[in-house]
């Protein structure tokens, strides 16, 4: 008599971790005790032909396994692996503060640890010097997302007010800020030149395009009234006699018409002088 024999075995599929984040290596295998081992992920074949494979999902996907037993018969089975989605961390884009100052990076709360490039481990870090900064932070279930940025700086604005505590009314009582930018003086004048009326502390902030800020101040001590008729008046001279021109008090410098600096001018011609 023929003897007929029916198949009655079976194939299972074993994950190596009952978690996984998106990316990591998952093994799966199967019962090793077959022959003519073909994958599949989805509707995609897989070049794997053994018994284990490795994979890396992406997105939830169900892997197929069939395989042949002694018998020639066919064997099959799946399993679903669904990857952890990690917690996004973001620290923002690329960005420019102005020099000297700083700025927060937040990779966010909730995340179970945080690694910085510059070796801090909290949620957030301040930063004032241009570079690369990266940050990779693990949630609960373990699985790591990381992001990354530049910090650039913009140069500060260069402010500066003379330094002369004695000014001459009328000649060089304005104060002259740099051109090109906002400006705020002490009394909340807007203008970039300032007339200085009264002794005192006179102060201006200067603002470029980028938002970037510098100040500078200076003291007045004094508004002096430039001198006044200190030589003679217009009049008539004998030629034949000598005239020596002077002023009626003495002074630190002196500049004639002519070029001369010195304290006496000799006339000898009709004319003018000054």
């Amino acid at each position: 008599s023929n003897t007929i024999r029916v198949s009655m075995d079976s194939i299972a599929i074993v994950a190596d971790k009952d978690l996984s984040c998106i990316g990591d290596t998952v093994t799966l295998k199967a019962t090793p005790r077959f022959t003519h081992y073909n994958w599949m992920a989805g509707t995609d074949q897989l070049a794997a032909t053994d018994s284990i494979i490795k994979i890396m999902p992406t997105a939830t996907t169900t892997y197929k396994v069939s395989a042949k037993t002694a018998f020639g018969c066919m064997v099959e089975n799946s399993i679903t692996i669904p990857p952890l989605i990690p917690q996004k961390v973001s620290i923002g884009q690329d960005t420019a503060i102005c020099e000297g100052s700083a700025i927060t990076l937040d990779a966010g709360m909730g995340l179970s640890s945080y690694e910085w490039s510059t070796g801090e481990t909290t949620p957030s870090i301040q930063v004032s010097k241009a570079g690369n900064y990266a940050v990779i932070a693990k949630d609960a279930n373990g699985c790591l997302s990381s992001d990354n940025m530049r910090l650039s700086l913009h140069p500060l604005p260069k402010a500066f007010l003379p330094k002369n505590e004695i000014l001459c009314k009328g000649q060089n009582d304005i104060l002259f800020a740099p051109a090109g930018f906002s400006y705020l003086w002490q009394d909340n004048t807007t203008t970039q030149n300032y007339r200085v009326l009264n002794p005192g502390a006179y102060w201006v902030q200067i603002n470029d395009a980028n938002g970037c800020t510098a100040k500078d101040s200076t003291t007045i001590t004094l508004i002096a009234e430039p001198p006044q008729h200190f030589i003679l008046r217009d009049t008539a001279l004998c030629l034949s006699e000598p005239f020596l021109l002077s002023p009626h008090q003495p002074f630190a410098s002196y500049l004639w018409n002519n070029g001369s600096t010195q304290a006496v001018f000799p006339v000898q011609t009709v004319g003018s002088y000054t």
